[in-house]
């Protein structure tokens, strides 16, 4: 009976890790998603300039997470 026990116990487990790693991999596939969206949307000729469709809150805060990138526009 105890082996039984052991048994369900360690396919509880693995059934939690599994839940909790494709939740981690999903989510981390939809933030690349979200930054590739933001590479695509700037624009060539002026990177400080807020692209169409983003709120310029959103881009300001998206160029702080790349200050190596957006020097001269977060001055």
């Amino acid at each position: 009976m105890e082996e039984q026990i052991d048994w369900r116990l360690f396919i509880i487990v693995a059934i939690a890790a599994l839940v909790v790693v494709s939740i981690f991999i999903i989510s981390s596939n939809v933030q690349n998603a979200k930054t590739q969206r933001f590479f695509a949307a700037e624009d060539k000729n002026d990177k400080c300039k807020t692209p169409a469709g983003y709120a310029d809150k959103e881009w300001k805060e998206h160029m702080s997470h790349h200050p190596e990138q957006y020097a001269g526009c977060l001055g």
